[in-house]
């Protein structure tokens, strides 16, 4: 499941902070066109938090079929 939580990447580093604290292990992502946190809930169930930073996909629709890791 995929949420969106912003268009800023200080919105996805305030997410990362209080999952961190909170003892959640994620994973950061670079997509291009989003900036996402992945992360399991207490079940195994894949969740993302997800930023846009782009509309690239518009005119290249596989963009959005690319991740980096994401330092934050």
């Amino acid at each position: 499941m995929a949420f969106k939580i912003g268009n800023d990447i200080d919105v996805l580093r305030e997410a990362k902070a209080h999952l961190d604290a909170a003892g959640v292990r994620t994973r950061p992502v670079d997509h291009e066109v989003t900036l996402s946190l992945y992360f399991e809930d207490p079940d195994g169930n894949g969740i993302e938090l997800y930023v846009d930073t782009s509309d690239a996909w518009r005119e290249e629709p596989q963009k959005v079929a690319q991740g980096e890791p994401l330092e934050l």
